[in-house]
């Protein structure tokens, strides 16, 4: 089987050759230690084939050209040639500067007709940091966000072919879209969209479904930009911090629903990303109708789910991708690591719909020699499960 053949009989339910080997992603500062600078002029798609084949995963990777998650906007040299005219109502402008003591302080503009958005974010060189002032900082600031431009406008249908092309048979291609509580948690601040569920939920839910409209539209836009269209990577990020079950199926379940449904009717896919916790609302999450689940992070890396206990509960559903403890990986001995493996797959593989992959991150600190064991152990031990 090739690669793509692979995901998608594993996202199926269906036999494969072996097990599919993934990791979530290489942290920046091992890209820096490990692998050259990318040359000039050349494709960062196949870079990161190529970055991923080195140590012997099944290459996964992100489509260029769907734009920035949070700001609205496309990233730096992927703007369509349309999207000058459409972002004149949504003039974004950033500044970072480097603070006593290492960290980034990045001051945020976004100048639209009917007033001004502005933020402060402090972090660590790749880390997200801190919203120390948010974007929204009162209940009528969700106003200006009609003036963001036309989603079909900050994608690159171009890039995104492109991308496709590129990947072909050799790559899972994935277009990453941000939910609605990772979208709200960068534009309000992750502690003051959780107090606010409490202090105005009435609020909280229109704020939310503005979110989500616009995150449906940019996911038929991409759905339509290229034939077939890319998996939805759908990012979940700050759902894992410990929310409660009431919490997430009141506030967030129903938009990101709706995103899950308007990738569905694209004819595309859907990959959930959480990391963190998760554990309490497994089922809701299948309810969702996605088609693959990450990372199942165990209790030893600030999760809470049991990889066997998912499976029971949610496996013939939805194809579980993680649940190997990335600690192992970063300071376990490579015997270690194909215990880790072999454990792994004995919990999850049986009647398919596993994709074996670390529950976080390749930290920096990670060895080689157990990048390789992982991925050795994952073709020794997932041959035709």
């Amino acid at each position: 089987m090739n690669t793509r053949e692979r995901y998608l009989a594993a996202y199926r339910h269906e036999r494969v050759d072996r097990v599919p080997i993934a990791l979530s992603y290489y942290h920046a500062g091992f890209v820096r230690k490990r692998f050259p600078l990318i040359e000039p002029g050349a494709d960062p798609i196949e870079v990161t084939i190529q970055r991923q084949l080195h140590y012997g995963f099944d290459p996964h990777g992100t489509v260029r050209g769907t734009a920035d998650w949070f700001l609205a906007q496309p990233y730096a040299g992927e703007a369509s040639p349309s999207y000058a005219a459409a972002s004149r109502e949504w003039q974004v402008t950033q500044q970072t500067h480097t603070l006593p003591g290492g960290l980034l302080r990045t001051d945020y503009l976004i100048a639209t007709p009917n007033g001004t958005l502005s933020c402060v974010r402090t972090q660590a060189p790749d880390d997200f940091g801190t919203i120390d002032e948010p974007f929204i900082k009162e209940e009528g600031d969700i106003a200006l966000l009609r003036h963001r431009p036309d989603p079909g406008q900050i994608i690159n249908p171009e890039l995104i072919r492109q991308s496709m092309f590129t990947m072909g048979e050799r790559c899972w291609a994935m277009a990453s879209v941000v939910g609605v509580w990772g979208l709200a948690s960068f534009l309000r601040g992750p502690e003051r969209i959780m107090m606010d569920c409490y202090d105005r939920p009435e609020w909280v839910v229109r704020f939310l479904g503005i979110l989500g409209d616009y995150q449906v539209a940019l996911v038929q836009a991409i759905g339509r930009s290229s034939t077939p269209p890319p998996v939805l990577r759908l990012d979940g990020s700050f759902i894992g911090f410990g929310l409660s079950r009431k919490l997430f199926r009141e506030f967030i379940w129903p938009d990101d629903v709706r995103i899950v449904q308007a990738a569905k009717a694209a004819g595309m896919p859907v990959h959930l990303h959480i990391c963190g916790k998760k554990n309490a609302f497994l089922e809701d999450l299948a309810d969702m109708g996605i088609d693959a689940l990450e990372t199942l992070t165990p209790v030893g890396a600030a999760g809470d789910v049991e990889l066997a206990d998912a499976k029971r509960r949610i496996g013939a559903r939805v194809c579980l991708m993680g649940g190997f403890l990335s600690s192992t990986l970063t300071f376990g001995a490579a015997d270690e690591v194909r215990a880790g493996v072999k454990e792994c797959l004995a919990r999850a593989s049986a009647g398919g719909g596993y994709i074996l992959s670390p529950s976080g991150r390749v930290d920096p600190e990670t060895p080689e020699e157990n990048l390789y064991a992982f991925t050795e152990a994952g073709r020794a031990y997932g041959s035709n499960p």
